[in-house]
């Protein structure tokens, strides 16, 4: 007898799980037929993600086997067991008693992607392409337009989509949003879909459009770096620049270095409910010698899990020129266009990632020495910062400026008469590349009172960088020597360039404050001993030793 009831109790388990249980995204493929249940118990509408409902819909178009999709917290049920979720009810969206508790969509959802399962291989179904009404006008300076897109069904499967694309135009004729308060309409729509025959489904919901003059939070566009991470751009971010033409020190300005000839920025879109379409981004450029577009030009959609990508690629007609690119992305016609504006370095300018640090005093206890009994200054006060010289060792600046009359004056940087080292720390903090310094140099403009040198110590070279041929790794420093020797009284400008390849030169200066030696009667001589330094660096060191006794 228990052998005989086992099976059978095994069928009724099964037939009220499959009951009761939340209909699965996996059809019944396996089945033929389910007796006692009628075609609208067996059909289910819903709402869904868009990268759910745009693989079923890749799927039912190529005609594959649909496979089993995990279920999110995006889909909400709107018709299941031959009910209506109440949610949906036109009459609950109609009523403006009850219309707060009709299902909403926001003003950033562009598209509402709808997914229905059914009994497959029934003749039951009846499907037509379902049409949309609107049934509620307002009188505002927006028009809410709604259609119905992308209806396929595939009978085998079981499966079945659409989409509900709006669009939100302004009526200008009705004014602007006054004092910066966005303008916001609704409108209740009703779609009516067939099922059977003798049998359409119905359902209502709300959908809101927005009118203001800025753009939310939460749509952002973003520099993607050599990492895959983002950089996002401030809102209407614009490059600005002073006299001279470079970028002002200081602000978050990305520069595109001449090694990249390709950029890719990404569309982020942050409000994990949003679904916003957006039209097909404009690119210009500031120089008819950079030539710039995008790889692919299309609209697309973008929600938080779906980034918006645009490809830009740049051509240097002049490797002596940059410009300032700026891309343009429209979302909504009641929006302003969300842009971003960066720079593209085809080489007329220095490399953005250097930046040069110097001590912030020049007072004696602030100096150092070295294993040569060498004085010098540590690097600790910015000279350079992101490839711009700042006024206080900017050329024409310190140039133009008449030579400090004593030592507190601190307009200009002054190196004292006790002090024959300077040292830098030099810093690329490029996440990606390397700079290659082609050559550094060091000029006195007064060359009959102060020689001037790049030096490296034996010591531990590898963390100097010399007079030619030195790469800065990606996210590294180096320490720069210049060492200055005073064979007369007085003061004069120093100038030290740093060359890197593919960019133009960075150039700062600083004064040098002079004392003639007692020792010292013929500059001349001193002059042609100090160059041999360049074949023997012994005899060199040796020299600074004695000569740094006597003063």
């Amino acid at each position: 007898m228990c052998s005989t009831l086992f099976p059978i109790l095994i069928v009724i388990s099964s037939l009220v799980f499959i009951e009761s249980s939340v209909i699965p995204l996996q059809p019944f493929m396996n089945r033929t037929s389910v007796q006692g249940y009628t075609p609208l118990e067996k059909f289910h509408l819903l709402s869904t993600s868009y990268s759910t409902w745009k693989s079923y819909y890749i799927q039912v178009i190529e005609q594959q086997s649909t496979t089993q999709t995990t279920q999110t917290s995006s889909q909400t049920h709107i018709f299941q067991h031959n009910t209506l979720v109440d949610a949906f009810h036109p009459s609950r969206c109609i009523n403006t008693n009850t219309n707060e508790q009709c299902f909403r969509l926001d003003y950033f959802t562009d598209q509402f992607y709808l997914l229905f399962k059914f009994y497959p291989n029934s003749k039951s179904y009846q499907f037509t392409n379902p049409k949309i009404t609107k049934i509620t006008r307002n009188s505002t300076p927006i028009q809410i337009n709604a259609q119905i897109s992308d209806f396929i069904f595939d009978n085998k499967a079981g499966i079945g989509l659409y989409s509900i694309e709006f669009n939100c135009m302004n009526n200008f004729d009705h004014g602007e949003p006054i004092e910066n308060k966005p303008i916001i309409k609704s409108d209740v729509f009703q779609v009516e879909m067939q099922v059977t025959k003798n049998t359409n489904i119905e359902f209502s919901f709300v959908k809101e459009c927005m009118k203001q003059n800025s753009i939310p939070d939460w749509i952002q566009l973003a520099y993607v770096t050599s990492n895959g991470d983002y950089e996002v751009f401030e809102k209407d971010s614009e490059v600005n620049f002073i006299q001279n033409g470079m970028f002002q020190a200081g602000e978050n300005v990305v520069v595109v270095s001449p090694h990249s000839m390709s950029t890719r920025i990404a569309l982020l879109q942050l409000n994990s409910n949003a679904i916003t379409r957006y039209k097909v981004p404009q690119i210009s450029s500031s120089n008819d010698h950079i030539d710039v577009k995008l790889l692919v030009e299309e609209e697309g959609i973008v929600t938080q899990e779906n980034v918006g990508s645009f490809a830009v690629v740049y051509s240097c007609k002049d490797v002596n020129s940059y410009a300032v690119i700026t891309l343009s992305v429209t979302l909504h016609e009641t929006l302003p266009s969300l842009t971003a504006s960066w720079i593209k370095n085809c080489g007329a300018l220095p490399p953005r990632t250097i930046s040069v640090a110097l001590s912030s005093s020049n007072e004696n206890s602030n100096k150092e020495v070295d294993d040569e009994g060498n004085e010098f200054v540590v690097g600790s006060q910015q000279v350079v910062e992101y490839g711009v010289v700042l006024d206080r060792f900017e050329p024409e600046f310190v140039h133009a400026y008449r030579y400090p009359t004593s030592i507190s004056d601190h307009s200009v940087y002054q190196v004292i008469q006790s002090v024959n080292m300077i040292e830098f720390i030099v810093s690329n903090s490029d996440h990606s590349e390397s700079v290659n310094i082609k050559h550094i140099d060091v000029y006195a403009k007064n060359s009959s009172l102060v020689f001037t040198q790049v030096s490296v110590p034996e010591l531990q070279p590898m963390f100097y960088l010399g007079s030619k041929d030195q790469e800065l790794s990606r996210l590294t420093s180096k320490r720069l020597r210049v060492r200055c020797v005073c064979i007369n009284s007085g003061s004069t400008l120093v100038d030290v360039i740093l060359q890197a390849e593919h960019y133009a030169e960075i150039k700062f200066t600083f004064v040098k404050l002079c004392t003639k030696p007692k020792s010292i009667s013929n500059p001349n001589s001193i002059k042609s001993s100090f160059h041999s330094i360049h074949t023997n660096s012994h005899s060199f060191y040796l020299f600074i030793t004695v000569f740094s006794s006597v003063v």
